[in-house]
C-alpha cells in the first residue's frame, strides 16, 4: 500500500480500487489492522465497482485501539483520521456475502472491546486464537496464518 508508514484512507482506498478492478462474487479480500479499515471504506465507497464480493476477512482488524498502539504523538497523528473515519455499515454489509475477523487474545493494539463491534456492526464470525500478538513477527512471531488460509478456501467453496 503506498507510503504505509503514513498511510492516508483516499490513497489506500485508491489503491484498493486500482488493484481490485470490478468486484464480483469471485473477489475476496483480506486486511490486516489498518488495512481491514481501508477495506471497509473501499467497500462502502463508490470505487467499489460491481457486485457483493465473496467475502471478507479482516487479522487485527480495529475500531479503537489500546494506548500501547499510540506510543506518541505521531502514532496518534496516524492513527486520528482512521480512529475518526464514519462508515456506514449497512452499505459495506451489502457489499460482502461473509465478513470474518481474526482476533488474538494477547494483541496488544487491539482491545477486546472490538470483538462485538465486528460482530454488531457487520455480523463478522469471530475467530479468537491464542498467542498471536498483533498477527506479526514482532509481537506474535507470526509468519504465516494457516487459519486464515482455511477460512479464505472453505469460503470460497
Amino acid at each position: 500500500m503506498p507510503d504505509s508508514h503514513h498511510p492516508s484512507i483516499s490513497q489506500w482506498v485508491e489503491k484498493l480500487a486500482e488493484v481490485v478492478g470490478d468486484v464480483d462474487d469471485n473477489t475476496y479480500l483480506i486486511g490486516h489492522s489498518i488495512g481491514c479499515k481501508a477495506i471497509m471504506k473501499f467497500l462502502e465507497s463508490e470505487v467499489a465497482n460491481g457486485d457483493r464480493c465473496g467475502g471478507v476477512i479482516f487479522v487485527g482488524g480495529w475500531f479503537t485501539l489500546s494506548p500501547a498502539a499510540l506510543p506518541d504523538d505521531n502514532y496518534k497523528a496516524i492513527a486520528k483520521p482512521w480512529l475518526n473515519m464514519k462508515l456506514n455499515f449497512g452499505k459495506i454489509k451489502s457489499k460482502s456475502s461473509k465478513f470474518i475477523a481474526f482476533f488474538s487474545d494477547n494483541d496488544p493494539y487491539v482491545p477486546t472491546n472490538n470483538i462485538p463491534m465486528f460482530q454488531d456492526n457487520l455480523n463478522a464470525e469471530v475467530i479468537i486464537e491464542s498467542g498471536m500478538g498483533h498477527f506479526d513477527e514482532e509481537t506474535g512471531g507470526v509468519k504465516e496464518l494457516p487459519s486464515v488460509a482455511d477460512k479464505l478456501v472453505e469460503m470460497a467453496k
